[in-house]
C-alpha cells in the first residue's frame, strides 16, 4: 500500500514538474506574439493612428495582465511540488544508511547540500534562487515597462487632446497611466516574490508536515529525528515549538511504553 501511494505522488510530482517548465516557455511566447502583433497594427494602421495607440497600449496591457498570472502558476506549481517532495521526505525517507534496504534519501540529501552551500557562499547569492524561469519573468517584467514607457511617449505627445471635452480627456489619461503604473506594480510585486526561495517553500512544509507526523505520534522523540533526518535537518527545521512537543511527547510514552507500538501501526 505505501509503495502504491509512494509511486502515485513522484508521478505527481513528475508532472507538475513538466506544467511548471511548460508554463513559463508559454507564457513568454505569448507576450511575444502580442508585442508583434501590438507593433504590427502601429504599424499598418496609419490612416488611424490616435485609434492604433490606444489599441497598442491595451495589447500591451493585456500582456501584463498574461505575465501576472502566468507567474502566479509558476508559484501554485513550485508550492505544490514543495508540498508533495516534503511529504515525502517526512513519511518515507531516511537519511543515507548502508544497513537499509529501503533506503530514500534523494530530498535529504539535497536539503543538506542547499543548507551547506548557503552557509558558505551567504545569503546574497541565493536571493533569487527559483531557477532561471523566474529570472525570465523579471527581464520580462522589465522590458514590458520599457515598452510601456515608449508607448507612453507616444500616447500623451503625438495625440491631440486639445479638442476632447474634460470626460473625455480624463478618460484618455487614465488610459495612459494605467498600463504603466500596472507594469511597475508587476516589477515591484515578481521582485518580490522572487525573494522567497525554494528551500523557504519547502521548508514551510516540512515543518508542516513534520509537526503533523510528531502530533500524530509518528516520530515520538528527538533522537529519532536525527537518527532518521541528520542533525543538519534537525537543527534547520526543528524550533524551540516542536522540541517542547518532542520532550512532552518522548516523557508520555516513556511513561506509558508505547512509543514503538503507535510506531509500528503506521508501518
Amino acid at each position: 500500500m505505501r509503495e502504491q501511494e509512494l509511486s502515485y505522488l513522484r508521478g505527481e510530482l513528475n508532472q507538475l514538474i513538466n506544467f511548471s517548465n511548460e508554463n513559463s516557455g508559454k507564457t513568454i511566447s505569448q507576450i511575444f506574439l502580442m508585442w508583434v502583433g501590438a507593433l504590427a497594427l502601429c504599424g499598418a494602421a496609419k490612416d488611424f493612428f490616435e485609434l492604433s495607440i490606444i489599441i497598442t497600449g491595451g495589447i500591451i496591457f493585456i500582456s501584463n495582465i498574461v505575465l501576472y498570472f502566468g507567474f502566479q502558476k509558476d508559484r501554485c506549481f513550485i508550492d505544490d511540488i514543495c508540498r508533495i517532495s516534503s511529504y515525502i521526505t517526512i513519511f518515507y525517507e531516511n537519511r543515507i544508511n548502508k544497513n537499509r534496504e529501503d533506503n530514500i534519501f534523494w530530498e535529504i540529501t539535497n536539503f543538506e547540500f542547499e543548507v551547506e552551500s548557503e552557509k558558505s557562499n551567504g545569503m546574497k547569492k541565493h536571493r533569487f534562487s527559483w531557477s532561471l524561469k523566474m529570472r525570465e519573468y523579471k527581464i520580462m517584467a522589465f522590458l514590458t515597462a520599457g515598452l510601456i514607457l515608449i508607448w507612453s511617449y507616444c500616447f500623451f505627445t503625438m495625440v491631440e487632446v486639445q479638442s476632447m471635452d474634460k470626460l473625455a480627456m480624463f478618460a484618455f489619461y487614465a488610459l495612459g497611466v494605467t498600463p504603466f503604473c500596472f507594469s511597475i506594480f508587476l516589477i515591484c510585486w515578481i521582485l518580490k516574490n522572487e525573494t522567497l526561495s525554494y528551500k523557504k517553500i519547502k521548508k514551510k512544509w516540512l515543518y508542516k508536515y513534520l509537526e503533523y507526523a510528531i502530533d500524530n505520534g509518528y516520530y515520538t522523540n528527538k533522537k529519532e529525528i536525527e537518527n532518521s533526518f541528520g542533525e543538519v535537518f534537525f537543527s534547520f527545521i526543528v524550533d524551540d515549538k516542536l522540541r517542547e512537543k518532542l520532550d512532552s511527547l518522548s516523557s508520555k510514552m516513556l511513561n506509558s511504553g508505547t512509543a514503538q507500538e503507535m510506531r509500528a501501526n503506521f508501518t
